[in-house]
């Protein structure tokens, strides 16, 4: 089945424009990836491994965070990494 749209004005029918979901998934990745960047930054993730790096055992001990959060955290900046900036 064909969709066509009609524009004002203009009694020529049109193929309908395609659709995805595209757009969203940009905005709601962006957003994802600056709220793991903030989180990180807000437990101190960065400071601790700009003092001495460490595994997240480590890590976690020193900065009392669980190792969890601080393992979702890791994997979240390694996954949205762009050499030369963030996703």
């Amino acid at each position: 089945m064909d969709i066509t749209v009609e524009q004002e004005g203009n009694t020529d029918r049109q193929p309908a424009p395609v659709v995805t979901p595209e757009p969203i998934f940009r905005v709601a990745s962006g957003f994802m990836a600056a709220k793991h960047l903030l989180v990180a930054n807000e437990v101190g993730f960065f400071e601790e491994l700009a003092e001495r790096p460490g595994t997240l055992d480590e890590l976690a001990r020193r900065s009392g965070v669980p190792r969890r959060t601080l393992r979702i955290l890791a994997n979240s900046m390694v996954a949205n990494y762009v050499p030369g900036g963030m996703v």
